[in-house]
């Protein structure tokens, strides 16, 4: 029998396996060369921006859900696990690949820093709050920072 410890709910778990599975499926997607996983695809600031934009919105509508969810926590059925799921891998792997796809367009470091930056750098702005501007920082430079190809 498989028992949680109250800390830990199963969105938490379904957060950190979306995180995981998008790390997963973004490297098979540059292996196979998946066309919408791959992430050696370069972007400007602008789509950048957009892309980011749409992956906020769909990361903040699973937590939207995931709230509802855990508000009505007796009775609640795995669709809605599900549908918080999906949303979250889309807008996690949507998230993911943007920074990537720009840091491949800039070519100042790899492109695998920034998933590895936003999930230590998010994790820890949740519990620091001075640490906020840092972090929005690094990811409005990915905005400004001209390509290699201009």
């Amino acid at each position: 029998m498989f028992s949680l410890v109250s800390s830990i709910s199963v969105i938490h778990i379904i957060w950190w396996t979306v995180n995981a599975l998008s790390l997963v499926l973004i490297f098979l997607g540059s292996r196979k060369n998946i066309k919408y996983i791959d992430y050696k695809k370069k972007i400007n600031g602008k789509e950048y921006l957009r892309d980011t934009g749409i992956a906020v919105l769909l990361i903040y509508f699973a937590i939207f859900i995931s709230y509802r969810v855990n508000i009505a926590e007796n009775n609640v059925s795995l669709i809605y696990y599900l549908v918080i799921s999906i949303f979250a891998l889309i807008g996690t792997l949507k998230l993911f690949l943007a920074g990537m796809n720009r840091l491949s367009d800039i070519e100042l470091i790899t492109s695998w820093v920034y998933p590895i930056y936003l999930i230590i750098g998010g994790s820890i702005a949740n519990y620091y709050d001075n640490f906020s501007p840092i972090f929005l920082l690094g990811i409005v430079l990915l905005i400004a920072y001209p390509g290699k190809d201009k």
